[in-house]
């Protein structure tokens, strides 16, 4: 769900916030000689620094949108060394895949309409737009025991939620 992945996006920021506070935290400022002649100063992008968690997580969100990556990525690497570069990497590869994973999710979530009025199921969908010789075509018996397992665990209608309700509540 949306809430799990922008949870784990979170948790993602957090650590790698903590990380560069930690290891960068206070070396970001105009004093520093490698960064006041670099494109990081001429730019003014002094706000954007591990000088603080706030700061990293805007950092963080600069870097993940690509807003001029390229010009903290190079000077911070010069000023620092390479593990800047394989953080920031890091970074881009792990939330780039996180984002990746919910477009694809949406483009197939969108493709996913009924073909027509008859009872509609997802996976058998899914068999049929990614027909492949390694998918093992379902049996009825397969379909049954799916079916089955689908009323069990289905939300129940609101009126059945009602009626059970009216039951519960007419035992002692």
């Amino acid at each position: 769900s949306f809430t799990s992945v922008a949870g784990f996006l979170f948790i993602v920021f957090y650590v790698f916030a903590q990380f560069g506070v930690a290891a960068l935290g206070g070396k970001i400022r105009t004093s520093n000689p490698i960064l006041a002649n670099s494109d990081y100063a001429t730019n003014d992008f002094w706000a954007l620094n591990f000088n603080d968690f706030l700061s990293g997580m805007l950092l963080l969100w600069a870097q993940l949108v690509n807003n001029n990556a390229n010009v903290w990525v190079t000077d911070f690497t010069a000023a620092f060394g390479q593990w800047v570069w394989l953080c920031f990497l890091a970074f881009d590869l792990l939330c780039g895949l996180v984002i990746l994973n919910i477009l694809l999710a949406l483009i197939i979530d969108a493709m996913m309409v009924p073909d027509s009025d008859e009872e509609w199921d997802r996976e058998d969908q899914l068999r049929k737009m990614f027909d492949t010789p390694s998918l093992q075509p379902l049996t009825e018996e397969h379909k049954q025991l799916r079916k089955a397992l689908r009323a069990i665990f289905a939300e129940p209608s609101p009126e059945a939620a009602r009626r059970r309700a009216t039951v519960q509540a007419a035992q002692p």
